[in-house]
């Protein structure tokens, strides 16, 4: 019965040594953060990297190994680097440059560092993501005005067609509309109209009944 209790504790002895050795060790972790969180196209942006060193001993010979990334992403400057060294417990942070370009259509790209560093007795490759959201701008055009000529005291529906010529959709628009002198006004409704939603390349219709003051003359308004 000794042996058998000694040799128990001598296991767990080893146990304990081992998993103090697996502990002293570096552990980087990586995070991407881009700013803006929307770039538009033909514009630029900036990747910041964040590291930060969670292990107990110091990290030697970080570097900054591959990037991969969409062909509508261009980096700007030189990305594959090295960096400082990390204490236990310190962190430090980088600013990457990029470019959109001009023809991107909207949508997400994925950008992703892969990133060497050393420990005393191997080396290790961790890899993070970043997320860089492309959105063209949108462009409302007042499109069309229906019928394109009234007669003075008439009473009629006037059509305005509210153009999306961007590639991203649009939400919330407000319309408000008034002619000089209050030559038409509008019938049972206000000339302030809330557009819910009017999507990407495509248009959307108002319809507002109007009366014409029968003491407007003939011109343009």
């Amino acid at each position: 019965m000794r042996k058998f209790i000694i040799s128990i504790s001598f296991t767990l002895l080893l146990l304990l040594v081992a998993n103090v050795a697996l502990a002293a060790e570096p552990l980087i972790q990586a995070t991407l953060s881009p700013n803006p969180v929307i770039t538009n196209p033909g514009n630029d942006g900036y990747i910041q990297l964040t590291l930060k060193n969670s292990g107990t001993v110091a990290a030697s010979r970080i570097k900054i190994s591959r990037v991969s990334f969409d062909p509508d992403i261009i980096l700007s400057g030189d990305w594959i680097v090295e960096l400082s060294s990390l204490g236990a417990g310190d962190s430090t942070t980088s600013l990457f440059k990029f470019h959109v370009s001009e023809k991107a259509p909207s949508g997400l790209r994925t950008l992703t560092f892969y990133i060497d560093y050393y420990t005393d007795s191997a080396s290790r490759t961790i890899s993070t993501n970043a997320i860089i959201n492309v959105q063209s701008p949108s462009t409302l055009e007042l499109t069309s005005i229906e019928p394109s000529s009234l007669r003075p005291g008439e009473k009629t529906n006037m059509i305005f067609t509210i153009t999306n010529k961007g590639d991203s959709s649009i939400a919330n628009v407000i319309f408000t509309w008034a002619s000089s002198g209050n030559i038409i006004l509008p019938l049972g409704s206000g000339n302030r109209i809330v557009i819910p939603m009017i999507g990407a390349n495509s248009y959307y219709n108002i319809s507002v009944k109007v009366s014409v003051s029968s003491s407007a003359t003939p011109g343009i308004y």
